[in-house]
């Protein structure tokens, strides 16, 4: 990590919690979510390639695990805040630069449709059940150079 990601890092580390749960367990998502403020959502299995081999699996982690963490905080946890990660290759290939939140999705693989699919559960919830969500989509990240 660079010298300023490391600043904030240091400066926040003992109120985080990096979790390593089985998304697709309730009971354990369960237990993590009961007392935390804000939870990242960064779990996916993230290998385009992988997802059009075995779409099943990519469905159930990327999909699946989206909505169970989002029931788990909606029956345990309602005040928390979820920050969901999306990708840019929701969108396919781009229309227009930059691309927008209005930009038209047309993901290219199972990974990019099913995390697309996942936000909108995500958008879904917030609005129906009041919880408290962001959502962001990431592109080409790199921790030693920001962006790419």
């Amino acid at each position: 990590m660079t010298e300023s990601y490391l600043k904030y890092y240091y400066q926040i580390r003992d109120s985080l919690h990096v979790g390593f749960y089985d998304m697709l367990n309730f009971d354990q998502l369960s237990q993590y979510v009961r007392d935390k403020d804000i939870i990242f959502n960064c779990a996916a299995s993230t290998s385009h390639p992988f997802s059009m081999r075995e779409p099943w699996i990519d469905l159930d982690v990327n999909s699946g695990g989206t909505f169970n963490l989002l029931e788990v905080i909606r029956r345990f946890n309602r005040e928390a805040r979820l920050i969901h990660l999306g990708t840019s290759t929701q969108l396919g290939r781009l229309q227009y630069r930059p691309a927008d939140e209005k930009h038209p999705e047309f993901p290219l693989d199972i990974y990019s449709a099913n995390k697309s699919v996942s936000e909108k559960y995500v958008l879904i919830y917030a609005n129906a059940y009041e919880i408290r969500a962001t959502v962001l989509r990431l592109s080409n990240m790199s921790l030693d150079k920001g962006p790419v």
